[in-house]
């Protein structure tokens, strides 16, 4: 799995932002700051369910690019075990045009040997973008994740319209519908809960071809003319019919 995560890093970002209550918890750059840390801690812990130390069960690469009246790539592609070069401080305005073309260099400078990964892309912004620093949808229509890519676009506080985000996810269209969409975070709560699914929607790849393979003891005996009724639930929580896949069977009398 590849993510890059597209951060808008302007003045605005600064600004304070608060809970559900209404309390002051740090501005918008902190608040979306945690909540990517969050979100790569969930991914590290299945990544490497044993510790960092062990072979991982998923190979998964981050990259980090920063905009604000341009954008740069902070972090370069590496393993999500190597920490993301998070801003301290914020500044200029918001420049899209430059967000978006520098995602699409940046899924185009990734490892050839990594084609066959799942790209995912956070886009996340405050604000609309400035007069003169978007041309429409243009350069999101460029965008191509692959069969299997993602696209997020997350608004942190109401500065940022439903149009423009929409617009976004609408013109992302090398992207599958059931694969992008957008949230818009009047709070840190709000934020915090628009990250907590990404998990699960990204690791939620369609499996076929199917094989498990378990080794019987010099004890196993096959069955014959035995009927067995198998039900696989997936992860929307649809039972998947019996007919759909095969199964051979053999039980192990010892056990």
């Amino acid at each position: 799995i590849d993510i890059l995560y597209v951060l808008d890093n302007s003045g605005s970002m600064d600004y304070i932002m608060y809970d559900e209550n209404w309390h002051r918890i740090g501005t918008r750059r902190k608040v979306a700051q945690d909540a990517i840390t969050a979100l790569e801690d969930d991914l590290k812990e299945i990544a490497y369910p044993d510790g960092n130390e062990e072979p991982a069960a998923l190979d998964i690469e981050h990259s980090l690019i920063l905009f604000e009246s341009s954008a740069e790539v902070e972090t370069q592609w590496k393993p999500i075990t190597n920490k993301l070069d998070l801003p301290y401080r914020s500044k200029g305005g918001t420049n899209y045009d430059s967000a978006i073309n520098a995602a699409i260099r940046q899924m185009g400078n990734q490892d050839p040997d990594r084609a066959d990964a799942i790209k995912v892309v956070i886009f996340i912004s405050d604000g609309d973008p400035d007069p003169g620093h978007y041309d429409g949808y243009d350069e999101i229509e460029k965008l191509d994740l692959g069969e299997n890519g993602y696209f997020y676009a997350i608004g942190v506080s109401n500065d940022v319209s439903d149009a423009t985000l929409n617009g976004l996810i609408t013109h992302a269209e090398h992207v599958k519908a059931e694969n992008k969409r957008y949230v818009i975070a009047q709070n840190s709560t709000d934020l915090t809960s628009a990250f907590e699914g990404l998990v699960d929607e990204i690791l939620s790849a369609d499996v076929s071809n199917v094989t498990i393979t378990d080794t019987l003891s010099q004890y196993a005996q096959l069955t014959e003319n035995a009927t067995f009724t198998v039900n696989v639930e997936g992860a929307d929580g649809v039972t998947i019919s019996p007919s759909s896949f095969s199964i051979a069977l053999a039980m192990d009398r010892a056990s």
